[in-house]
């Protein structure tokens, strides 16, 4: 079960979004930027939530979202500094579930450990975008989606399919050693490979030691 955050008080989710509206100006989600330099090929709007998350949608949802980007038109009409989240449809924590459950059956993976991975890789949100370029559920970067032949990779079914499958590989490579499998999910194969273990990043480390703190939550709660 995810759990959420504390409600802020009204004066303190107005600053913090005054605050990120302030600064909607210096580069534009690298999703966005990943369009044809032509034009957009529908109107792009854009929602910035209470703990300052970025949505992009193609449909105007309700009042909160202001349009960003119109059709035919090459040039934002606001800019980003952060990289958050957008999204061209929704999609319910109980579908996304199931879509968990089929990918981790398909591949004989453990479905509490797919969970886990989500949890830590994106928090269960298929329009994740890292800074580093990483996306969608299980935060895989554009050339792994290609590899696997991902044509969206913010589809929750073809991002799932793609990051288990490469878990996956991960794990038979490693001989099923899981935080070394999960070291190479997040640092790559070829780091772990050059220290012979768990290469020394606090990052990798602290993401390890995540993904198995929630691993565990979740076959204790016997999901």
């Amino acid at each position: 079960m995810r759990r959420r955050r504390a409600s802020r008080t009204t004066t303190d989710r107005t600053s913090r979004m005054r605050d990120r509206l302030r600064g909607l100006f210096v580069l534009l989600v690298p999703a966005l930027l990943a369009l044809p330099a032509t034009s957009v090929l529908a109107d792009i709007y854009v929602y910035v939530d209470e703990q300052g998350r970025v949505f992009f949608t193609d449909i105007k949802k309700s009042d909160k979202y202001r349009l960003f980007l119109k059709e035919g038109e090459t040039e934002a009409r606001e800019k980003v500094t952060i990289v958050g989240s957008y999204s061209l449809s929704e999609v319910t924590d109980e579908e996304i579930d199931r879509k968990i459950r089929v990918a981790a059956d398909r591949y004989r993976m453990d479905r509490d450990l797919i969970r886990a991975v989500v949890k830590a890789e994106s928090n269960f949100d298929p329009g994740a975008v890292s800074t580093a370029g990483a996306r969608g559920l299980m935060q895989i970067m554009p050339a792994l989606a290609s590899r696997y032949g991902v044509t969206d990779i913010h589809d929750p079914d073809q991002n799932l399919n793609a990051g288990v499958r490469h878990l996956k590989e991960l794990m038979d490579y490693f001989k099923g050693d899981l935080p070394m499998a999960l070291a190479a999910y997040n640092a790559g194969i070829t780091a772990v490979i050059n220290y012979k273990g768990i290469p020394p990043y606090g990052q990798t480390r602290d993401y390890i030691r995540k993904v198995l703190i929630y691993y565990d939550a979740y076959r204790k709660e016997g999901r």
